[in-house]
């Protein structure tokens, strides 16, 4: 009866330990298809190629995402040494090749299976596995779109270099024109003889004409960023009733008041831009102003 009983335990107890550890394993094996599901669906599913190479460097899986990046199937990857795929071999640096080795992101260039040259940055991650021994798994990324951008960034910024300068260009160009006008109007008035008379004339009617296409590019190229300094105001507003003076809307029943300080005022603020809203002002003035009178200028 002892035995018996002992057999009877035993057995028991080698029945629980066995369900327990099938349990135990079941779970495990779940645990372990979820981790494969989802490591599969990172694999497939990132937006960065994925390489993983044997320890010859010959991919053994590539993702579907580098595929797409060199316009190909995933499955025809597979055999091939990763440095061919990535252009790695055509590098002009070897230092490209040693900071691949160290880790490092670096970028190179490579052709698709349709011949088209695309900017990549590639990193390496070297494996050593104490089962499936050394492997290498290899991550990257197109840049086209990156670079395409920075090349437009480029072009946008060397055109606005562009237009600043044409710009300021022709407010350079604009004030000796207002002097030209205003002396050809003042020559106009003194000239009895008719061929001298048309003369002028057209010398004025072409100065307005100059005059016009200048506010018209002006006028495209306004919209543009503050330039702050500092400013004596004094003097800027000087240098407007001289320009308002010899202004063509300037006539002789027209007078400038305006009485200098007797020392500078100074202000942080973008002299160009502020030159050409007071003027605006003065010249609008001049414009309400057509039988004459005094514009005064106060600071």
């Amino acid at each position: 009866i002892y035995v018996t009983y002992l057999y009877v335990m035993v057995f028991l107890g080698t029945g629980y330990l066995s369900h327990y550890i099938s349990r135990l394993l079941a779970q495990k094996n779940a645990e372990l298809r979820q981790l494969q599901e989802q490591s599969s669906y990172v694999f497939h599913n990132i937006n960065s190629g994925m390489f993983i190479a044997d320890e010859s460097g010959s991919v053994i899986f590539a993702n579907p995402a580098a595929g797409r990046l060199l316009n190909t199937r995933s499955d025809d990857l597979l055999g091939i040494h990763w440095h061919c795929l990535l252009g790695v071999n055509d590098a002009e640096s070897s230092g490209t090749r040693d900071a691949l080795a160290r880790g490092q992101e670096v970028e190179v260039k490579t052709c698709d299976r349709l011949g088209a040259v695309i900017h990549i940055a590639a990193s390496v991650s070297a494996i050593a596995h104490p089962v499936a021994g050394r492997f290498s798994t290899v991550l990257f990324r197109d840049l086209s779109q990156q670079r395409a951008q920075e090349r437009r960034e480029r072009d946008a910024n060397r055109l606005a270099g562009i237009v600043e300068l044409a710009a300021t260009i022709a407010h350079e160009i604009r004030n000796p024109l207002t002097s030209l006008s205003g002396s050809a109007e003042l020559l106009r008035d003194r000239v009895i003889d008719g061929e001298s008379l048309r003369l002028v004339s057209t010398i004025v009617r072409e100065v307005e004409r100059v005059d016009s296409i200048v506010e018209d590019f002006l006028t495209f190229t306004r919209l543009r960023s503050m330039t702050f300094q500092l400013t004596d105001l004094n003097e800027l507003m000087t240098d407007l009733a001289v320009l308002l003076y010899h202004n063509r809307k300037f006539t002789p029943k027209t007078k400038i008041v305006y009485r200098e300080l007797s020392e500078p005022l100074t202000a942080v603020v973008d002299p160009k831009q502020l030159k050409q809203a007071v003027l605006n002002l003065g010249l609008n003035a001049l414009d309400a102003m057509p039988a004459g009178g005094d514009l005064s200028l106060s600071l």
